[in-house]
């Protein structure tokens, strides 16, 4: 069974992969980062969620 101290207490991650589990999230924040520059303001989405009331009709 693994010894407790060898857990961080705030993640639960084991504290021989938190580099690897750092390294990991470090590359989606950077994809996240890209996304968030994006200009969407004039593009519309593909799906509108319209939801209607029962015996609405579209």
């Amino acid at each position: 069974m693994q010894d407790e101290r060898d857990i961080d207490p705030e993640t639960l991650i084991r504290t021989d992969r938190m580099t690897e589990v750092r390294a990991a999230y470090a590359a989606i924040a950077e994809q996240i980062a890209a996304l968030r520059r994006l200009d969407l303001g004039e593009t519309h989405p593909a799906i509108v969620f319209r939801p209607l009331r029962r015996g609405e009709n579209a």
